[in-house]
């Protein structure tokens, strides 16, 4: 079931033109510079599920609470409760998996240094080079990719083919901050500072406030609406160059279910690593700490067209969550990339000047700029290859590697990986069990027992709302024993 939305939609074009709101109900209608005070005062948002039969909407009432919105991806509610009634909420017998909505940051570690914007002006980003995607015939023609992040620029070289905002306190959508316009632009730029694949079509996910502020409801909402729309839109790869503030396990986080319905049903997820100078192995952040994601750490190419020599950057977070899953997976170049800046008045643009060149480009470095390296990479295997699921993504990349001046930190090889994205044979006998073998985030699998998927055996695996055929098993080509496909869903 698709969520309510506020507005009838229209196209891209009209909608940057007027600035008319695609929206959908999430938190309350509080001026951007109060909602945050708001949160963390007098009530707080919070992201819950409830017990069959347990009337959710009339006890969150009942204390003073409001429900917001239903979210089906997830099979739960969002809601807004007294401060004061958050423990009695989560000691509540009719609820579980309750979690608070923290804020999401970009993962963006610097915007320019003085004498750094010159030096990469003064030739075309590496980072093509650098991944072996500039002699490849592919250019990810036919490939829609989904950015949520905060929205993106009427730029003539991005081929943005739909916009929402998420969030009913943004005025339009387009980006007013100039985090997302960079984003998209690494992905599928067609300027002197080319995107990795220049023809793939953009949908944009704007997600918070014009200001830039964004919480796990508006990113929860804008996972939700490509889920929605995914066969509408035909969208293959969503990008997320964006944290949560708050460790926690990816078991107990909303966002962690969201991203890994999205795999399960076909669509791949590429999120940031992270960024912190100081604490590197710092890792258990959503969504980049679930397994059911393809997470990206950034390389510092230091202006050199050798992949070996580049290096992991020394704020680039790496390292084992404590349920032992070991990220990033991939890594990309992710240092002093200059991509388009949404308008010269955006809130970046204003705050980093000496980032910025000739009003149309901006200088970041961070994982945020590694991620879209990669979400490319994927659109070009997508147009050498259609079929190619999840996991066989996730695999090409890892096998095809080269390795860096930093061990265990391996760069991508497109080239490589396109050359067997097009080997059926290959592909019909890879063994993909190992990308399987992991615990599923509470809010889908309560029980708390490994899903293997590579079996599919799914009497240990309580779907909740998520139907049988909601799942696009054409395009779940994992290993599979098909004979235990029999096993019923009734438990």
């Amino acid at each position: 079931m698709k969520l309510s939305y506020k507005l009838l939609s229209m196209s891209a074009a009209v909608a940057m033109s007027t600035g008319l709101l695609y929206g959908v109900t999430t938190s309350t209608n509080l001026p951007i510079n109060q909602k945050a005070v708001h949160a963390e005062s007098a009530s707080k948002e919070i992201i819950f599920q409830a017990k069959s039969g347990f009337d959710a909407k009339d006890y969150i009432k009942s204390i003073g609470g409001s429900i917001e919105q239903e979210v089906d991806l997830i099979n739960g509610y969002i809601a807004r409760v007294p401060a004061d009634r958050l423990d009695q909420v989560k000691a509540q017998n009719g609820i579980t998996n309750v979690s608070e909505s923290h804020r999401v940051e970009s993962t963006t570690q610097k915007i320019g240094e003085d004498n750094v914007i010159g030096k990469a002006l003064g030739q075309r980003n590496t980072h093509n080079e650098l991944i072996k995607a500039t002699n490849v015939q592919y250019t990810g023609t036919g490939v829609t990719v989904a950015v949520l992040d905060s929205g993106v620029g009427a730029i003539n070289e991005l081929n943005v083919t739909k916009s929402v905002a998420i969030n009913p306190d943004a005025t339009t959508t387009t980006d007013l901050y100039g985090h997302g316009t960079h984003v998209a632009g690494i992905i599928s730029g067609d300027s002197i500072h080319t995107g990795v694949a220049p023809n793939t079509n953009i949908i944009s996910v704007k997600l918070g406030t014009d200001g830039g502020y964004v919480d796990e409801v508006d990113l929860l909402l804008g996972l939700q609406w490509v889920f929605d729309y995914k066969d509408e839109y035909n969208i293959k790869v969503v990008n997320l160059s964006v944290s949560s503030t708050i460790s926690q396990s990816y078991l107990d986080n909303p966002i962690s279910a969201a991203v890994e319905q999205l795999w399960l049903n076909g669509v791949i997820v590429v999120t940031a690593a992270g960024n912190d100078q100081y604490n590197q192995s710092d890792i258990n952040y959503a969504p980049a700490n679930d397994p059911f994601v393809i997470t990206v750490g950034a390389l510092d190419g230091e202006g050199e067209y050798s992949a070996s020599l580049t290096k992991l950057a020394s704020w680039s977070k790496f390292g084992v969550t404590p349920e032992g899953v070991t990220k990033p997976e991939l890594n990309a170049p992710g240092v002093d990339i200059v991509s388009y800046l949404s308008s010269e008045t955006a809130i970046l643009a204003k705050e980093h000047p000496e980032a910025v060149y000739n009003n149309n480009y901006i200088e970041m470095s961070g994982t945020s700029m590694a991620a879209p390296v990669i979400t490319g990479a994927i659109a070009l295997l997508l147009e050498a290859n259609p079929d190619l699921t999840p996991n066989q993504i996730k695999y090409l990349l890892t096998q095809t590697a080269q390795p860096t001046a930093t061990a265990g930190s391996n760069i991508i090889d497109v080239e490589k990986a396109i050359g067997l994205a097009k080997n059926k044979d290959y592909l019909n006998n890879l063994n993909l069990s190992n990308y399987n073998n992991f615990e599923q985030s509470q809010y889908i699998n309560p029980s708390g027992n490994t899903v293997d998927y590579s079996k599919l055996s799914w009497h240990s695996l309580e779907w909740l709302k998520l139907s049988w055929h909601n799942v696009d098993w054409a395009k779940l080509s994992w290993k599979s024993q098909w004979d235990s496909i029999g096993q019923s869903l009734n438990n």
